[in-house]
């Protein structure tokens, strides 16, 4: 699918790479694979991105910039995006805590 250029083809060799199916984790390919689906709408390239940038896996940790990735894919009413914007709102880690924002969502 990637070679086709559909963009869920590139989510899907990410994933790939992040899990090291092969017996290679290679994190920044995963990203970098990620980042082209993301850019191209892919929703769960978006959240898997976010995810990554939380966790610091693959790249420096930026909740601001996880944020980001989060909500492109809420814009485009994805269910784990709310969720996960919802926590890290209620939360408040490493951000404002925006208790009515987290239970709006």
């Amino acid at each position: 699918l990637m070679n086709a250029g559909i963009p869920a083809g590139y989510s899907g060799m990410a994933l790939y790479n992040y899990q090291g199916r092969d017996g290679k984790l290679d994190l920044q390919k995963a990203v970098e694979l990620y980042r082209i689906a993301a850019d191209k709408g892919v929703i769960d390239a978006q959240c898997s991105l976010a995810q990554m940038l939380i966790d610091g896996k693959g790249l420096e940790k930026d909740i601001h910039k996880a944020i980001e990735f989060y909500q492109k894919a809420s814009d485009s009413y994805s269910i784990t995006a709310w969720k996960a914007l919802a926590s890290i709102y209620l939360k408040g880690e490493g951000i404002e805590k925006k208790y009515f924002l987290g239970r709006a969502l």
